[in-house]
């Protein structure tokens, strides 16, 4: 068994893990949803092991991530902080709102995997299947100035969400080792099987289907195999 754990301070706009990837490695689903822009995919980054993806020994594997996200910045889809709604845009004579966010999350997604001993094309096959458990404690504060001067006007709200996310089915995955190199394509789709419900503030899946694509290089430079250089894409189409 295989157990990682990984430890991040990142802004609460990415949203599989992580992953999951997060996997996820965890999504933003720990706050109120609505299908818009600003909705990420499935995949997130930084969750997994940079040599996950190599090609394995046959047999069956049991890995265990767990990640901790610790933010207290909203950031939208163009990287930019997101403080304050602007009141004015409706109305000239009304003065912005001041907002800030704080999120404490935990994630642990247990995955089985499975390297046959045989080859497709040259390639070890395999395929996996991960689920993907999410607590978030999420807090909420707007601040406005009154028609009064030096009166600000205080509002807070705190909100907790737990409970299996969408789940991860890998059915296809190539693995090509060579002498010096490693080479992996992995197909896997996540189902929107995490509660979801449009404008429900205690979603812990997306709500939609997603098709993704990975493909990764190694390149052994030292005969041991030692050190790498590594090279990954994921591609996701959602539906």
């Amino acid at each position: 068994m295989k157990t990682k754990n990984q430890f991040q301070n990142t802004p609460i706009g990415y949203p599989w893990v992580l992953i999951l990837s997060l996997a996820l490695f965890f999504h933003p689903t720990v706050y109120a949803q609505v299908v818009s822009p600003v909705q990420g995919g499935h995949y997130a980054p930084v969750v997994k092991n940079v040599r996950d993806m190599a090609t394995p020994p046959p047999g069956l594997f049991v890995l265990w991530y767990n990640a901790f996200a610790s933010s207290n910045k909203y950031i939208d889809r163009n990287g930019n902080g997101f403080n304050r709604i602007n009141l004015g845009n409706i109305n000239p004579g009304l003065p912005p709102i001041e907002v800030s966010t704080n999120l404490d999350a935990f994630t642990s997604i247990p995955t089985i995997f499975w390297a046959s001993n045989f080859e497709i094309l040259g390639a070890r096959y395999m395929a996996g299947i991960s689920a993907n458990y999410i607590s978030a404690d999420v807090s909420v504060i707007t601040e406005r100035n009154g028609a009064i001067l030096d009166t600000t006007f205080t509002r807070r709200t705190n909100s907790k969400v737990s409970g299996i996310s969408d789940l991860f089915v890998a059915p296809v995955g190539l693995s090509w080792g060579l002498d010096n190199a490693d080479i992996t394509f992995l197909y896997g789709f996540y189902a929107p099987t995490g509660k979801y419900e449009t404008g429900g503030d205690d979603n812990v899946g997306l709500g939609f289907w997603t098709h993704q694509f990975q493909g990764y290089g190694y390149f052994y430079p030292v005969e041991d195999r030692s050190s790498a250089i590594m090279l990954g894409l994921t591609y996701e189409t959602n539906s």
